[in-house]
C-alpha cells in the first residue's frame, strides 16, 4: 500500500513533503512527521557550533555561566584538540564533529572511492595508499579504526549489497579484527530522511549507542534538504544534524553533485550545486581523468588547515581491489614521462607518425593527458626528448614551422637542424 505525501510546511499537521520531490509522490506506507516534533531544536534556531568540548571555563555551558569572558581569560584556556578522523592537526582533511562533502559528476567514481575511504577509516589505515613508483605524496594518516555509519539512499539494495560484498573480499583487513566498526543504514533503503521525525529520533539513539564517529550519506539531495539548495534550505537542513552530534562527537560526509552549468573561471567551491560552502568544513572533489583509470581528487576547502592545503592528487583505479591509489600530485610532469616514452616508442614501431615524430597534442591525445601538461612534461626532460623543426620537419612530411617531438636518441641520429627544447621552448610561437 502507498499513499501520497502532501504535507504543508514545518509547524503544520503531521504529514509533510518528502524533501526534494514533487506533492503527491508516492511512498512507501509508514508514519513521516516533522523532525523536530520530538524535541531536537526549533527549526528557526541556529544552535551554536563549537569546537568539540570547548568552554572558556571548562564547562558545558550550564545554567549561570557567564556568556562572554575576559580576553585574556580566554586565551589562557587551553583545550585539547581532538585529532582529525582523516589527516594531521595542520591539515584536517575531515576533523572530528566536521561537515564534508564530496562533490563530483555522476561516473566520476564517487560510490567507489567513498566505499574504499570508509574501509581505511573503519580499519584505522592511511588513505589513499601509494602506488610506490616514489612520486606520490605520503597517505593522510588515520589516528585509531573508526566506528562509521553508511546511508546509502541511491540504488537497489541487492546492488549496493553485492558491491560492498566485493569490496570487503577484496580489502586486505578485517574491520572488526582491527577493532573498527562499519555498519549499512538498511532500515528504509533508499528512503531514509533526517527530515523524518521517528527516523530522526532512532538514527540519533542508534548513533550514540554504536559510538559512531562517522556518518557518510549518499546523496545529499536524498537526505532531508528541501528546496533547491537555498540558504534557508541548507541552513535547516544542518540544523537538523547538531542533536546528532555534529559539531561535537560525529562528523559527517555527504556525496554530492555539480551543478549542470558551470560559469567560466570559476572555482570549484562554486560549482556545488546549492548555498552550502558557508556550513562547510571540508570540500572535496572528485573529477574522472581523460583515461577512465585515473581520477583527480582536489581539497577547494579544507577550514581547519593551519598549512597551505595539499595539491590536487591524481588517482589511480585499482581493480583486483575495488580501490583508488594516488600517483602523482598534480603538476608533476616527471610522472608523465614514462608513459611518453611508452607511446613514443610504440608509435615509432607501429610505423606511426612522422617516423615516430609527433606534436605536443598529438602526444597529449595518445597518453590521455592536458595539453599543457604534456607539453611542459616533454619540454623539461631534454634528457629524455628533444624536438626538430625547419627543413627536418619538412623532410618527415610536416611544415616547416611544426614542431615535432620525439626521443632524445632519435635525435642524436638526425641532421644538426634538430633542437632540443632548451634552444626553443614556447610552441606557441611556432604555430602547429
Amino acid at each position: 500500500m502507498t499513499r501520497a505525501f502532501e504535507g504543508p510546511e514545518p509547524g503544520g499537521p503531521d504529514d509533510v513533503e518528502w524533501p526534494g520531490e514533487a506533492p503527491g509522490h508516492s511512498r512507501p506506507d509508514h508514519e513521516y512527521r516533522p523532525w523536530w516534533e520530538y524535541g531536537a531544536p526549533d527549526p528557526g534556531v541556529l544552535p551554536p557550533k563549537q569546537p568539540v568540548g570547548w568552554n572558556a571555563n571548562g564547562s558545558n555551558g550550564a545554567s549561570g555561566e557567564p556568556v562572554f569572558v575576559d580576553a585574556y581569560e580566554f586565551v589562557k584556556t587551553e583545550v585539547e584538540v581532538p585529532p582529525p578522523l582523516w589527516g594531521t592537526r595542520e591539515c584536517a582533511i575531515i576533523p572530528q564533529g566536521g561537515l564534508a562533502i564530496l562533490a563530483g559528476r555522476p561516473g566520476a567514481g564517487k560510490t567507489t572511492f567513498v566505499l574504499d575511504l570508509a574501509c581505511h577509516l573503519a580499519a584505522g589505515l592511511p588513505f589513499p595508499n601509494s602506488d610506490g613508483n616514489g612520486r606520490a605524496p605520503a597517505p593522510w594518516p588515520i589516528d585509531k579504526p573508526l566506528r562509521v555509519a553508511l546511508i546509502e539512499n541511491e540504488g537497489p539494495q541487492e546492488m549496493f549489497r553485492l558491491k560492498l560484498a566485493d569490496k570487503l573480499e577484496r580489502f586486505p583487513h578485517d574491520i572488526r579484527e582491527r577493532g573498527g566498526y562499519l555498519s549499512i543504514q538498511a532500515w528504509r533503503w533508499g528512503a531514509f530522511n533526517f527530515a523524518d521525525a521517528d527516523a530522526h529520533r532512532r538514527a540519533q539513539s542508534e548513533l550514540e549507542s554504536d559510538g559512531i564517529d562517522l556518518v557518510i550519506g549518499d546523496p545529499l539531495t536524498m537526505l532531508g534538504p528541501r528546496g533547491v539548495g537555498s540558504p534557508e534550505d541548507t541552513r535547516v537542513f544542518v540544523q537538523m544534524l547538531y542533536p546528532l552530534g555534529l559539531a561535537q562527537s560525529r562528523a559527517f560526509l555527504f556525496l554530492h553533485h555539480f551543478r549542470e552549468r558551470a560559469e567560466r573561471n570559476e572555482d570549484e567551491l562554486a560549482r556545488v550545486s546549492g548555498a552550502w560552502g558557508g556550513h562547510l568544513d571540508t570540500l572535496l572533489t572528485l573529477q574522472a581523468g581523460a583515461q577512465k583509470e585515473k581520477a583527480r581528487l582536489s581539497f577547494p576547502k579544507l577550514r581547519w588547515a593551519s598549512e597551505k592545503p595539499p595539491n590536487a592528487v591524481i588517482l589511480g583505479r585499482v581493480y583486483n581491489t575495488a580501490s583508488f591509489e594516488a600517483l602523482s600530485e598534480e603538476g608533476d610532469h616527471v610522472a608523465l614521462e614514462a608513459p611518453i616514452v611508452t607511446w613514443l616508442e610504440a608509435q615509432r614501431a607501429a610505423g606511426r607518425g612522422a617516423k615516430g615524430w609527433f606534436k605536443a597534442r598529438d602526444v597529449a591525445h595518445g597518453i590521455s593527458e592536458g595539453d599543457m601538461e604534456t607539453r611542459k612534461a616533454l619540454e623539461g626532460a631534454p634528457h629524455l626528448f628533444s624536438f626538430v623543426t625547419g627543413a627536418r620537419a619538412k623532410e618527415l612530411g610536416a611544415r616547416a614551422n611544426a614542431k615535432l617531438w620525439g626521443l632524445k636518441e632519435w635525435a642524436d641520429d638526425e641532421p644538426e637542424e634538430t633542437a632540443g627544447p632548451e634552444q626553443q621552448s614556447i610552441d606557441a610561437d611556432i604555430p602547429f
